[in-house]
């Protein structure tokens, strides 16, 4: 099947697909931000995979993944392959899942302790805002925490649907 658009214009749109600053990454800083910890952007500091943010108070680092580029479970092999080129996709998909494999073993191996958010996730902020303070707490949250979640889940869920 022929392609539908021409060489140039596929190029110029696969280049306006952002790999820092997505929306569910702005959204899981906006909430780390909001639960008080502070971190850093990782812009290749040098660590494996590049996580999109890094708490090295905590030696942790968070990875925010797309569904659809991670090949998560969450969608459907069928779903998940387009229709054409399914080779080169299928390619795509083990070699992305692979490195990131690599990456999350490096780190590991160096110390540092992974958390993987997964875009799906950010449907239930509530359930990403609980899963971010024991990754970097190390405990479960305290009635007086899930208080203050509650009311980080309703200005985040705010914020996120006005696209801002």
């Amino acid at each position: 099947m022929a392609d539908r658009i021409s060489k140039e214009l596929c190029s110029y749109v696969m280049s306006c697909v952002r790999s820092r600053n997505t929306k569910p990454e702005i959204a899981v800083r906006s909430l780390l931000h909001r639960m008080g910890y502070r971190f850093r952007l990782s812009s290749g500091r040098g660590l494996p995979g590049k996580p999109n943010i890094v708490l090295p108070k905590h030696k942790a680092v968070i990875f925010v993944h797309g569904c659809f580029w991670h090949a998560h479970k969450c969608r459907s092999a069928s779903e998940l392959i387009p229709k054409t080129r399914r080779r080169f996709w299928v390619n795509k998909f083990i070699t992305n899942v692979t490195r990131d494999e690599l990456a999350v073993a490096a780190l590991e191996d160096a110390g540092w302790r992974v958390c993987i958010i997964w875009e799906c996730e950010l449907k239930n902020l509530v359930t990403v805002t609980q899963k971010l303070n024991v990754f970097v707490r190390g405990r479960f949250m305290s009635a007086r925490d899930s208080f203050r979640t509650t009311r980080i889940n309703r200005i985040a869920n705010k914020m996120f649907k006005k696209g801002n």
